[in-house]
């Protein structure tokens, strides 16, 4: 594991304005972490045991432990700590005040999202939703990115799908403000406001040719429309009804963007297939001789 560290500030004692700052780092299977006045640089309390991860928000800082399938909550650093079961990976979990909710991808099953009680570790709700490292909690949601370009937003009360809009990258979400989320790709970022303000969502039925398969085990290739899977129609034909908006990629799993030819688009390694969401036929002849591989 390559070694990390980060700082944060935390507000550790409301009532007297005090900040403290926490300094952490994990390397080898260890999370070493510090907790220091912001005024003194006095130490306030420190520690180090097992884990990959640590998440910080308000006056609690977690850190996930992959391998032992849990999360170790502290309120302040000086207080026992205690443990919550979590089947996620540390990289995908995020946390807001009072909830874990830990992320799987699967390959055999669909992927999904569980929210854990910080306090008591009870599972409040359990969501099958495609997800991708960079989901965030923003207001009354958390929001998750997908690898098929696609963002949904799932009620933190009950996990209930929210809205969702297709930005066509693989995204990194941030908070800008109360009403706008910022999705980071390769090539773009894309503003997000709230869902009032959302385009309705429409269905387009997609149509794809594959002409060469080239680097993909055509065998034990799915061909996705966004996080949709294309459904055979014949000889090399699949076709993918997706409802929803915006624009989603067009991949072969695992793992491979679908890349234009040369002569399709003049610099087509830094453009992988898009789908738009406008309630149109679509149909599209692929090769897949030139894959970006994850």
């Amino acid at each position: 594991m390559e070694p990390r560290s980060s700082t944060v500030v935390l507000d550790i004692d409301a009532r007297s304005a005090r900040f403290d700052v926490l300094l952490w780092s994990a390397a080898s299977g260890l999370v070493r972490w510090t907790v220091m006045d912001e005024t003194d640089g006095k130490t306030i309390a420190q520690g180090e045991e097992s884990g990959a991860r640590l998440l910080a928000r308000g006056r609690k800082f977690v850190v996930c432990d992959e391998r032992q399938s849990m999360a170790r909550v502290h309120s302040t650093g000086t207080e026992e700590s205690h443990q919550v079961a979590t089947p996620g990976r540390c990289t995908q979990m995020v946390i807001d005040d009072d909830t874990i909710y830990a992320m799987k991808g699967q390959e055999k099953e669909p992927d999904q999202i569980e929210a854990f009680g910080m306090t008591d570790g009870a599972r409040r709700w359990i969501q099958k939703v495609p997800v991708q490292v960079g989901a965030i909690v923003h207001g009354p949601w958390l929001v998750v990115p997908s690898d098929g370009g696609m963002v949904r937003a799932l009620r933190r009360d009950t996990g209930e799908l929210a809205w969702s809009n297709g930005v066509g990258e693989r995204a990194t979400l941030s908070s800008f403000d109360e009403s706008t989320i910022l999705a980071s790709g390769n090539r773009t970022i894309t503003a997000l406001r709230t869902a009032s303000t959302l385009p309705p969502e429409r269905t387009s039925e997609i149509t794809i040719h594959v002409t060469s398969w080239g680097c993909v085990d055509k065998e034990n290739a799915t061909i996705f429309v966004g996080d949709v899977a294309a459904q055979s129609d014949g000889a090399d034909r699949y076709t993918a009804r997706v409802r929803g908006r915006g624009r989603v990629l067009v991949r072969a799993s695992p793992w491979g963007d679908i890349l234009p030819s040369h002569d399709e688009q003049s610099e087509w390694s830094y453009g992988p297939v898009l789908v738009e969401l406008d309630g149109a036929r679509h149909a599209m002849d692929v090769e897949l001789d030139s894959c970006d591989e994850d």
